[in-house]
């Protein structure tokens, strides 16, 4: 699967961007795809300056405003007092951190609001699930044999949901609204026109 072209990337995407080309810089013999990562850093740094400067304009998720502090003032402590340009450097970066955190509260985009609510509603189903198992587990409520095997389905199904949303809560983070993919709702909604059409 090829990367995310810079364009669909948001300014979380971007960040993660960046790390995973440091990560990359670490492996000794990378891969095609880790290589073509590795070939995007300077346009990534480029995109991300823009987004962090636009961003103080425009406004910031509280998501992307926590994720763009962090990155900020990581990078500002990692800067080499004894290099060249030390000082130009340090004071762009405490600019650009000023300015995110002074940047408007904006709405979360409806890609990453959507995938919080499958998130939400995954919890509380395994949240129901856990329950009940637990209360079997623990011997405080009977079941039959079927009803055992149906909530032990469904406490692993309800764990495997929370884990699947959560990775989609952090993929939509990560794209602009135009490269979001399809909440898991749809998906499943998707997958059960094909059974039918099929069968």
């Amino acid at each position: 699967m090829s990367p995310l072209s810079i364009s669909e990337l948001s300014l979380c995407g971007l960040i993660a961007r960046l790390k995973e080309v440091e990560h990359i810089k670490g492996v000794k013999s990378p891969d095609d795809e880790q290589t073509a990562v590795l070939a995007t850093e300077a346009e990534v740094k480029k995109a991300l300056f823009e987004e962090l400067q636009a961003s103080a304009g425009s406004g910031l998720p509280s998501f992307e405003k926590t994720v763009a502090k962090e990155f900020l003032q990581v990078q500002i402590k990692s800067v080499d007092d004894s290099s060249k340009g030390a000082e130009a450097k340090r004071n762009k970066l405490q600019e650009l951190l000023r300015g995110v955190e002074g940047a408007q509260a904006k709405e979360e985009p409806a890609h990453v609001r959507r995938a919080r609510q499958d998130l939400v509603k995954a919890e509380k189903a395994l949240e129901e699930a856990t329950k009940n198992y637990e209360r079997w587990e623990k011997g405080k409520k009977m079941f039959s044999v079927d009803e055992i095997k149906v909530l032990k389905r469904n406490y692993e199904e309800g764990k495997q949901k929370v884990d699947k949303a959560r990775m989609l809560v952090d993929q939509q983070q990560q794209r602009r609204a135009t490269a979001a993919v399809a909440p898991l709702s749809e998906e499943k909604e998707r997958r059960e026109e094909e059974k039918e059409a099929g069968g």
